[in-house]
C-alpha cells in the first residue's frame, strides 16, 4: 500500500502510516475501545463555565480509566486466556496480524450543541467559539494522556446511534425540563457529536461552515450529513458543490438520499407514502442511520424522531 493513499470507511482516522502491517498484505490498524462523553450531562452537572471544565475533567479522566480496563481485558483475552489465537497469526513478510501496542484507544463525544445550551442558553450556531474551546481543552487532555501512558488515543464523531437517545432519556429523568434536549417525548435525543441539529432550517452552506470548524480538531472519524430532498439530485449541481465543499475545513462528508418501501416489496427513491410503481402504501423507508444505511423502522425511538425531523437539501445547479 502507498503511504500516501488515503482510504475511506464508515469509520474514519487521522493518522500516517508507512511499512509494517500497511505493506504486508493486511490492515493492522483500528479501535480497541471507545468511550463516549455525555457533554449535556457534564453542563447539567456544573453551574458555570468554570466548574464545567472541572466536571468535564473529571468525565475524561473516568473515560481513561475505562479505556485502560478495556484495553487490559484484550490484552488477557490474547496472551494470558488464548481466546482470540487466530489474531496472533503473522503475515508472510513475519508482522504480527494485531499489533496490541499499534491499536488505538478512542474517546468520542456526544451533544454538543445540547451541552451549549445547558451551558449558556444558546445553541452550537450561536456559541460556535465557546464549543471550540471545549473541544480544544478535550484535544489537549488526550494528548496529556497520550504521552503520559504511551498509548494513541483518539478523539472521534462517536457514531452514538442508541446512546444519543439512551443518554438524552435519562438526563431528561434526571434532571427534567432543565435538561435540553431534541424529539419528542419518549423519543428525546441529542445531537450527534458537534453537528447542527438536523432540523436546523439554515442554508446547506451555513451548515458545513459551522461543522467543518470542529473538523480540524478530531483526529478520528469525523463526517457531515448531507440529507438530500430529490429522489435523483442534479449530477451537475452535486459536482458544482464537490468543488466548493474542498475549499472548506471539511475531513469527511456524505449525501445521503433516503429510499421508500411499499407493502408490495417495491423499493423507491425518495421519502414517499404511495409507492410511485404500484401505489400501494409506503411501510418502511430505508436511510443512513449514521455511517451505513438502515432500516427506520428497525430504529430506535430517538434515531425515528431525528429522521423525522432531518432538514433536507435540494442539490440544484
Amino acid at each position: 500500500m502507498d503511504e500516501d493513499t488515503v482510504h475511506a470507511m464508515c469509520c474514519r482516522l487521522l493518522s500516517r502510516h508507512a511499512g509494517g502491517i500497511w505493506t504486508a498484505g493486511g490492515m493492522g490498524t483500528g479501535s480497541n475501545k471507545v468511550v463516549t462523553i455525555n457533554l449535556p450531562g457534564v453542563a447539567l452537572r456544573s453551574n458555570d463555565e468554570d466548574n464545567f471544565i472541572v466536571q468535564l475533567n473529571n468525565a475524561l479522566d473516568v473515560a481513561r480509566q475505562a479505556l485502560l480496563e478495556g484495553q487490559e481485558i484484550i490484552r488477557r483475552s490474547l496472551y494470558d486466556w488464548n481466546l482470540l489465537p487466530w489474531l496472533l497469526n503473522k503475515t508472510n513478510d513475519g508482522v504480527p496480524y494485531f499489533d496490541l501496542g499499534k491499536r488505538h484507544l478512542t474517546f468520542g463525544l456526544v451533544g454538543m450543541n445540547e451541552c451549549l445550551l445547558n451551558l449558556t442558553g444558546e445553541g452550537i450556531d450561536k456559541k460556535k467559539s465557546t464549543g471550540i474551546k471545549i473541544i480544544a481543552h478535550i484535544l489537549k487532555r488526550i494528548e496529556e494522556f497520550s504521552r503520559e501512558d504511551g498509548i494513541e488515543y483518539t478523539l472521534e464523531q462517536t457514531p452514538a446511534e442508541s446512546t444519543a437517545h439512551r443518554l438524552a432519556m435519562i438526563d431528561r429523568n434526571n434532571f427534567g425540563e432543565k435538561a435540553k434536549v431534541q424529539g419528542i417525548e419518549g423519543a428525546y435525543y441529542y445531537t450527534n457529536s458537534t453537528h447542527m441539529p438536523y432540523h436546523a432550517s439554515i442554508s446547506l452552506i451555513d451548515r458545513i461552515i459551522i461543522e467543518s470548524e470542529f473538523h480540524p480538531y478530531f483526529t478520528g472519524g469525523t463526517i457531515c450529513h448531507i440529507w438530500m430532498g430529490e429522489s435523483y439530485p442534479d449530477p451537475v449541481g452535486l459536482n458544482d458543490f464537490f468543488q466548493k465543499l474542498a475549499g472548506t475545513k471539511l475531513a469527511y462528508f456524505c449525501f445521503s438520499p433516503d429510499f421508500s418501501i411499499c407493502s408490495a416489496g417495491h423499493t423507491s427513491r425518495g421519502v414517499s407514502e404511495l409507492c410511485p410503481m404500484c401505489a400501494s402504501p409506503v411501510i418502511d423507508h430505508i436511510s443512513r442511520v449514521t455511517g451505513y444505511y438502515g432500516h427506520v423502522n428497525q430504529w430506535n425511538p430517538g434515531k425515528k424522531a431525528e429522521y423525522a425531523q432531518r432538514h433536507r437539501y435540494r442539490m440544484q445547479c
